[in-house]
């Protein structure tokens, strides 16, 4: 891990996320930030293991129970951060959970799209709709954004979904599985709309993600592999899209020899 990306993930991601939930003082902000002037990568990686630490008296949730924000995946915590910039193209002072859904949607390669579509969902309408979901939200001109009670409660139900399934890390489809659970108003209409249950989701996620547990903060990466870098033989055939055979002896000789 680069200097660039340690220094990225701490002064970015998680202070992004602190200051905007109000949760840091002002002048615990400012004593972190310059707290980190002058690390080496392995000072800052020590940082990192010990985020938590830092962060315990500001990440309290329900019966003294912490999150961790240092176990959300690289994924999880692009789709996080996103929000804040949406809440500002949107002109919204309140972060909420369709921030969150239209940027789990959006976010690069995303897992949750693509599971959209696994569901037979058209992915295109459903992203429309998320949108318009977004554009409805209050306006306002000016003033500190903050994270809003409902995907509050999101974030913290993430972690929770995580350790259900088995998993280190706090990745997107804990995300998407704790917005199941504890939907907003608009976000539980959105949901009820496409047939969107926890159950379904789960089934098309298994199809993808296989036995596998999230350990790693980019498991993503690792999922249905064999789609991203096989071939469907059998669909191709179906389709005509395969090569010729017959016609091809001498191909298929020098194809024997060499095996």
């Amino acid at each position: 891990m680069s200097l660039q990306k340690i220094t990225k993930i701490i002064s970015t991601h998680l202070l992004t996320l602190l200051i905007i939930s109000d949760l840091v003082p002002v002048e615990q902000n400012k004593q972190i930030s310059s707290s980190l002037a002058g690390y080496t990568v392995k000072g800052l990686r020590e940082i990192i293991s010990q985020l938590s630490i830092v962060c315990l008296p500001y990440i309290k949730r329900q019966r003294g129970v912490l999150m961790n924000i240092s176990k959300f995946t690289q994924k999880s915590m692009q789709a996080v951060e996103q929000c804040e910039k949406l809440a500002y193209e949107y002109g919204n002072q309140e972060i909420e959970q369709e921030h969150l859904l239209y940027s789990l949607l959006t976010v690069e390669d995303s897992l949750i799209l693509k599971l959209i579509e696994k569901m037979e969902i058209q992915k295109e309408h459903f992203l429309n709709r998320v949108e318009t979901a977004l554009q409805k939200r209050v306006k306002v001109q000016g003033g500190r954004v903050y994270v809003g009670k409902d995907l509050n409660q999101a974030l913290i139900s993430a972690e929770d979904e995580a350790k259900q399934l088995g998993d280190e890390y706090v990745s997107v489809e804990h995300l998407f599985l704790a917005m199941i659970k504890h939907p907003n108003k608009e976000i539980k209409e959105i949901f009820r709309e496409y047939g969107i249950t926890r159950e379904r989701f789960l089934q098309v996620l298994s199809t993808v993600r296989g036995n596998q547990r999230v350990t790693s903060d980019n498991p993503e990466a690792t999922y249905d592999t064999l789609e991203k870098y096989g071939q469907e033989l059998v669909e191709k055939a179906r389709n005509q899209k395969l090569d010729p055979v017959i016609g091809r002896d001498s191909e298929i000789r020098n194809v024997i020899r060499i095996l």
